[in-house]
């Protein structure tokens, strides 16, 4: 017995369709390469980024609601790294009762690092009694508790640009 013929038999439609197929092929491959090497250099910068401890940066901040003729304060972390993070609000020198307050997710902010806000309503009522109203945040990079407050005793004067009102820190 003679093999004069070949096993796989193909014409020049099939052999023209083979080759467009490896076209198509070699630009998909080329394109899914540059992908991974493009996430493997941002995979290695944000762990560069965030092999370190990034201290939060914290605001008070005081919104008139128009609706109920009282005003919301919120406090505000972001910027810090690793995510764990401790963000208490108190009247008075108490903690505000937790179903009181909206907010106290931890949420990424696009460059690796995380944030938390926490907010408080505060009617009328309750701004004619004048409370002393302070956010807590205790985070791993910071050796001691930092404390923000709004009220009427303060130590370290700062303008807000948010409404123009006045914020205070303590340090």
């Amino acid at each position: 017995m003679t093999r004069s013929q070949p096993i796989y038999r193909t014409n020049s439609t099939d052999l023209q369709f083979h080759e467009e197929d490896q076209k198509d092929a070699d630009i998909v491959f080329r394109d899914m390469y540059n992908i991974f090497k493009e996430r493997a250099f941002y995979l290695k910068e944000h762990q560069n980024h965030t092999d370190g401890k990034l201290k939060p940066r914290v605001r008070l901040m005081r919104k008139t609601l128009s609706d109920s003729q009282g005003l919301q304060i919120s406090c505000l972390a972001t910027g810090f790294y690793p995510r764990h993070i401790n963000l208490t609000l108190f009247r008075d020198g108490q903690p505000v009762e937790d179903d009181l307050i909206t907010g106290g997710q931890i949420l990424p902010n696009g460059d690796g690092t995380y944030q938390m806000r926490k907010s408080l309503v505060i009617s009328e009522e309750e701004l004619r009694e004048e409370h002393k109203y302070n956010c807590t945040m205790k985070h791993l990079n910071l050796e001691t508790k930092l404390d923000i407050q709004y009220g009427k005793e303060k130590k370290k004067k700062c303008h807000n640009r948010f409404n123009n009102k006045n914020i205070f820190i303590s340090l």
